[in-house]
């Protein structure tokens, strides 16, 4: 007589664990960037914890919504009290992956990891263009023996870090992502009001930190030629930096702009003001892959941009926007004037950028970065 089968339920996959470390203090495209695969990776049902500076524009976010923080002071990157708090973090939250954020970040995680005894595989995410230099300490940091996985948000920056790594198979590309949802009730209006502006008048933006890599003096040169041809035009310069700040003030005036030219700096109400913009000139000299104009695509702003890091992976010539030279302030006036004085070539171009962005939606992002993380845990 044959014994009764037993049917065995399978087993449930564990839940994968991750703390997402980061050093930065202030809100920027990475940190924009961190929050949307923070919440998505949940909505995928991953446990996580940030472990991030304290009072830092990251951790208080993610705080207030109800997620686990665990903070630290900010310090130099080679701290190693900071290293070993993060290895005993680890293993009291027993964490299966550690995912690191930015530089500072990457530093803390090897050092906890070669003196500290934390055994999790580390991702890194790299979203900076600016190449390595070849010397010991950085080799050591990014041929970690802990670094499983290198993500790069672009294909320009996985190929200039590529000639540092030993082992390429560690690189791979995920594109930032931008959530359609940020923008949807955005009313015309808003930023008119605050600078005073009819309906009639246009508007150029900038939306980047006010660092040397944006290249605000060739936005402003820019803007100085086309106010020559369409005096009309207003310009708006969206983004943190207070330190470079006088020096382009003192700029807009020797070009005769001043009374053109706004500094609003950092505005955490962009998606209000985003519907009042006409057109984004982007002039950065190095960029990783500028959400900022994922972020205009989504708004149907039209968009020029420089030709420089991982923008022409999203800035399509003649398709979803123009290209120009790095540093060309007349190449990048005149390219916007086409634009500003062509509103068929603007819907054209929009209308492009619109469909382009089906490749960068955050739920896409979410699920590449879960796939690394499967890969890291099966190896």
């Amino acid at each position: 007589m044959s014994r009764p089968t037993t049917v065995q339920k399978p087993r449930k996959k564990p839940v994968v664990s991750v703390l997402h470390l980061s050093t930065a203090q202030t809100w920027r495209g990475g940190e924009q960037q961190l929050y949307y695969l923070f919440h998505e990776l949940n909505k995928l049902g991953l446990n996580q914890h940030l472990f991030a500076v304290e009072h830092g524009a990251i951790a208080e976010r993610i705080d207030s919504e109800g997620f686990p923080v665990i903070s630290f002071k900010k310090s130099f990157s080679l701290n190693p009290f900071l290293a070993s708090k993060l290895a005993q973090t680890v293993r009291i939250l027993d964490v299966d992956i550690l995912h690191v954020h930015d530089s500072h970040a990457h530093s803390i995680a090897v050092l906890a990891s070669s003196f500290f005894g934390l055994k999790q595989a580390i991702v890194l995410h790299r979203r900076v263009d600016f190449q390595p230099k070849k010397q010991a300490l950085k080799l050591w940091k990014y041929n970690h023996s802990a670094i499983a996985k290198i993500i790069c948000i672009s294909q320009k920056i996985a190929s200039g870090l590529s000639p540092l790594i030993r082992d390429e198979n560690k690189l791979l590309t995920i594109h930032s992502c931008v959530n359609p949802e940020r923008f949807a009730r955005s009313e015309k209006g808003k930023l008119r009001d605050e600078l005073g502006l009819g309906a009639d008048i246009p508007i150029v933006a900038n939306i980047a930190a006010l660092t040397p890599e944006k290249d605000y003096p060739t936005w402003l040169k820019a803007a100085a030629l086309i106010n020559q041809q369409r005096p009309d035009i207003h310009f708006v310069a969206l983004g943190s930096g207070d330190s470079g700040l006088k020096e382009l003030m003192r700029l807009s005036n020797q070009l005769n702009i001043s009374s053109k030219v706004h500094f609003l700096g950092h505005r955490s109400d962009l998606p209000d003001l985003m519907s009042d913009i006409d057109l984004l000139m982007f002039s950065s000299k190095k960029e990783g892959l500028g959400t900022s104009i994922l972020d205009a695509f989504c708004c149907n702003i039209p968009v020029v941009a420089t030709k420089t890091g991982g923008i022409p992976e999203l800035v399509i010539h003649e398709q979803t926007g123009f290209l120009t030279t790095v540093g060309n302030s007349r190449e990048l006036a005149s390219l916007s004037l086409k634009v500003l004085n062509d509103p068929c070539l603007q819907k054209k171009i929009t209308f492009n950028a619109k469909q382009h962005l089906q490749s960068f939606t955050c739920s896409h992002m979410a699920r590449q970065v879960r796939e690394v993380y499967d890969n890291v845990l099966v190896i």
